[in-house]
């Protein structure tokens, strides 16, 4: 991605970035934790801190690994002074799930205050009910 050099310009104010995908690894070790004020929503009764699948946690660590411990990968945003996660479950640990449960994720996230939404999607085509809510 070649982000270093806008690091410098980043944001003062904390920022919150919302995923929506299929959760998020609370324990990965080079990733922001609930004591960095990471939060989440679930849609499919799994826990929105635990990623069956994955990606979800590899979409995050794009977005926000942790830069200069010595640990991983260095993310496009590698201070977590300057971001906290918010996590909206949208998909199951399968990876699968519906327009309803994105929706619903992505709601969450506006309702707690993000202000980026992240998804990393496939699947169905357009949806004009979709895209109205996500004009709103």
């Amino acid at each position: 991605v070649n982000a270093s050099h806008v690091w410098p310009e980043t944001p003062l104010a904390n920022i919150k970035i919302c995923v929506v995908d299929t959760g998020y690894d609370i324990t990965h070790e080079d990733l922001p934790t609930a004591t960095d004020g990471v939060a989440g929503f679930d849609q499919y009764g799994d826990l929105w801190n635990v990623d069956g699948n994955g990606h979800g946690t590899h979409c995050a660590g794009t977005i926000g690994a942790i830069g200069g411990n010595g640990i991983g990968v260095t993310s496009v945003n590698p201070d977590p002074s300057k971001f906290t996660f918010y996590i909206g479950k949208g998909l199951s640990d399968s990876g699968s799930g519906s327009s309803s449960g994105v929706m619903a994720a992505v709601q969450a996230c506006v309702n707690n205050g993000a202000k980026v939404i992240s998804m990393s999607l496939g699947g169905g085509g357009y949806s004009a009910t979709s895209n109205a809510a996500y004009e709103d």
